[in-house]
Parts: structure tokens; C-alpha cells; sequence
């Protein structure tokens, strides 16, 4: 999985239960999920290239598979993603497919709440800002992957063979996904919390436009209000639909073999959603900032001195804090707009994973928000 890392990211989930007893739950959840995302990664490739095609009930179209048009669109573009989930597995396969903040109110882990707080430290002096000066882009940069997939309906159609068959008209690769939703949920519901797990199977008995439209409203973005601020949903569909869709995302970006070289924007150059963690990367005699996309994962520069959410360049409002407990994560803060970003220093800690150590230090979030800062971003977990 090199070009998805989701194995490297088991693989530290593993490592960091046995190292931060506080997070075990939470990792461990974590890791399944990402088994279930390399699966599905896995899964999507093989559709989009035609062969070892895992079979599930239903007719699928594959009449476009080799047109452009069959291509899906990025996230974050006015196309829906589905228009039905309409290739559901019967009930064996999906068996084998088995084999306090408000900010995070509804998805409980119970242990994740009493853990100490680790009291981390501001930096003793600013760092300096290596690169070029670009401020912050807040326009959407997967514009300028739209227009590159013209419309289709990817909603069920009638065989002209049986009537009664629906089959998924659109790129083979989408009715795999499909395929796929009723096993992550009910992954969920044998493994989640509690309170998640009630979700999915509440989710897992709803109707198909039910599920549709929880996939294609993530799918979509952050709808805007009336007065131009977002409307973000629910703590436990935001989880089902980043976490089920995120290997598709990912998947797209890479088919799309665009580069993100040159671009220093805050939003993802991809899918144009926010980062969920920073990192630095080792480089000369430093470290190059980078932002890593809560969605799709991509990863892009962007300079150290500079407010990722609302650009602010003065480094004496832009705070770094440390805890002793995980010398290679920082918080990023900022005093203009009161939110926080974590970077995971490579620098100091080779090993590390932006997406798992992020998820891992629970504390820093917890200090972070009892001292006035709200996350950019909530990670995979909404935490």
C-alpha cells in the first residue's frame, strides 16, 4: 500500500496502544477501521482496472468502464457521487466481509476521558519561515480538477434483460464501493462504542435514500447557511461517510495524477477540504511544513510561520506548545483566530504517523480546548 499507507498506519496504531495505555481504545478501533479501508482500497483498484473483481449481488454496468465519462468526480464538486445504493451483498457475503467537548460529544470512548494532562509548554522563541511568502488560499483548488468527468447518471437503471436487476450505470469501480457500505457498518456495530455502534445499525435499517444521501451530502462538502457560515453534520455521520469514503477519495486523487507541486494554499489543492494534522518533514538541516488532507489524505507544503485557518503571519500570535509525554507533537495555535493545529515533528521521531500520533495524543486536545482553542479540523474519529 504505498501509495495509500494505510498497512504503515495499522501498524502504529498497534505500536502506540502498547506505548499510550489512555488511547488503547481508541487506536484499536482505529486500526480495524483502517483494515477495513485497506480492503476497500484494495477492492476499488482491482474493479477500476477489470480484473479480480469480487462478485456481490446485483447487475453491474461496466459499458462505460473504458470512457472518461465513467470517470467519478473529485470530492467537493456539485456532482452526486450516487443517486442509489442500489448493489447491496446478501446476507452470507456480507458475513464473510466480516470474517467533553461538543465538538466530540457523540462518539464516546469511554477510557479517552481520563487520561492526565500532559501541561505542555510554549516554545522558547519563534521559528523562522524558510520558503516563499504565499499567505493562505481559501478558494476551492479541486476546482481545476472540475469539468474533467462531463455528467452521467450514476443512479440504478432497469436491465433491459430483467427488469427487476438494477445495475449502477458509471465507472465499475463504484458499485464495488457500494457493494461495501452494509460490511463497514456492520464492522461498526460489532466493534464501535456504544453509542456508535447503535448508530450503524440504525443506519444498517434505514432505507437506501437514507444512505444515499448521508454518502453524497459528505460527499458534496459543508452546505452554507443563509448567512454564509457551514452547516456541518452530525458527529456520527460525519464519521460513517469520511471514514467509508475515504479510500474512494484517496483512490480518485491518485488516478487523477495531478501534483500539488508549487501550491501553498490551507485547503487540500485535491478535494479541497481542511487539514487534519500538519507534519514536518525532514529537510537539509530542518523541517519542511507540510498539511496533511482530513479526507483524502493528500499531503502538500505550506509554510511554518502562518496561521493555517485564518493566515495570520505575526509569529508573536501564533503560540507553539509541547508536552514532555510526546516530544514529537506540537500544537500549533493561533491567538487572532483562537484554533489549533497539531504537527508531528518527523524531525525528532522517524517512526511516527501524522495521521495515527495525531489521533493518539488525546491530551494536547484536551489542554488545547480547556484553554480556549477549538480544532481546525476534528480527526477521523471526531476527536
Amino acid at each position: 500500500m504505498a501509495k495509500t499507507g494505510w498497512q504503515e498506519r495499522i501498524l502504529r496504531a498497534k505500536t502506540l496502544s502498547g506505548d499510550y495505555p489512555f488511547a488503547a481504545e481508541i487506536l484499536t478501533f482505529y486500526g480495524t477501521i483502517a483494515e477495513f479501508q485497506q480492503t476497500l482500497y484494495e477492492r476499488i483498484e482491482r474493479a477500476a482496472s477489470g480484473s479480480n473483481t469480487p462478485h456481490f449481488s446485483g447487475a453491474v454496468s461496466n459499458t462505460d468502464s473504458a470512457n472518461n465519462s465513467s470517470r467519478a468526480a473529485m470530492p467537493g464538486t456539485t456532482e452526486p457521487l450516487i443517486n442509489s445504493l442500489s448493489v447491496i451483498p446478501s446476507e452470507a457475503e456480507l458475513r464473510s466481509c466480516n470474517g467533553n467537548s461538543a465538538q466530540s460529544r457523540d462518539l464516546a470512548f469511554p477510557n479517552s476521558s481520563r487520561v492526565a494532562l500532559p501541561g505542555p509548554s510554549r516554545a522558547a522563541t519563534p521559528e523562522s519561515s524558510p520558503g516563499r511568502k504565499s499567505g493562505v488560499s481559501t478558494s476551492n483548488a479541486s476546482e481545476s480538477l472540475q469539468g474533467r468527468h462531463s455528467e452521467r447518471n450514476l443512479g440504478p437503471q432497469q436491465s433491459p434483460s430483467n427488469a427487476s436487476t438494477p445495475i449502477v450505470a458509471g465507472p465499475p469501480e463504484l458499485s464495488a464501493l457500494l457493494a461495501s457500505f452494509p460490511a463497514f457498518l456492520a464492522l461498526v456495530e460489532k466493534s464501535g462504542p456504544p453509542n456508535l455502534a447503535d448508530a450503524a445499525r440504525q443506519l444498517r435499517a434505514s432505507s437506501v435514500e437514507t444512505q444515499t444521501g448521508l454518502l453524497n451530502d459528505f460527499w458534496d462538502g459543508p452546505r452554507s447557511s443563509g448567512d454564509g457560515s457551514t452547516q456541518p453534520a452530525s458527529p456520527t455521520n460525519e464519521f460513517f461517510a469520511r471514514a467509508f469514503l475515504q479510500p474512494y477519495a484517496a483512490f480518485t486523487r491518485v488516478r487523477a495524477e495531478s501534483s500539488s507541486n508549487g501550491y501553498t494554499g490551507s485547503l487540500c489543492p485535491f478535494c479541497g477540504r481542511k487539514p487534519g494534522v500538519a507534519v514536518l518533514r525532514p529537510l537539509g538541516d530542518g523541517g519542511q511544513r507540510r498539511l496533511v488532507c482530513s479526507f483524502c489524505l493528500a499531503e502538500w507544503e505550506f509554510r511554518r510561520i502562518v496561521c493555517a485557518n485564518c493566515g495570520e503571519e505575526d509569529h508573536k500570535k501564533l503560540p507553539v506548545y509541547t508536552a514532555d509525554q510526546f516530544p514529537h507533537v506540537r500544537v500549533d495555535c493561533c491567538e487572532h483566530c483562537h484554533r489549533y493545529l497539531k504537527t508531528i515533528d518527523l524531525t525528532k521521531t522517524g517512526l511516527a504517523d501524522p495521521i495515527v500520533d495525531e489521533l493518539a495524543t488525546i491530551p494536547l486536545d484536551l489542554w488545547a480546548r480547556e484553554h480556549g482553542y477549538e480544532k481546525l479540523e476534528l480527526n477521523l474519529l471526531q476527536l
